[in-house]
């Protein structure tokens, strides 16, 4: 399951002037939903991850990104196994 920042969902409530239940409501669901979940009471489902993309956050900001291992600059030249014909 995807891990959500919530550190970010509380910025872009600030930087958006929305509380909570002005968020809810944007977000189509219900005040206690998104309240548990930004107390960590509750995981994040997929109601909550769309309610987020119908507020105007994109995937980058709703989800944390996996740091590369120390020294692994380049990720996207990783050739698939199996595939060279052989």
């Amino acid at each position: 399951m995807p891990v959500i920042n919530l550190d970010n969902v509380v910025v872009f409530m600030k930087e958006h002037d929305y509380n909570e239940q002005t968020l809810s409501e944007a977000m189509g669901i219900s005040y206690s939903y998104l309240f548990r979940v930004l107390r960590g009471d509750r995981q994040p489902g997929r109601k909550f991850i769309e309610g987020l993309i119908k507020i105007g956050m994109s995937p980058g900001d709703i989800f944390f990104r996996k740091a590369l291992p120390f020294g692994n600059t380049n990720s996207t030249n990783i050739e698939p196994t199996g595939t060279d014909g052989e």
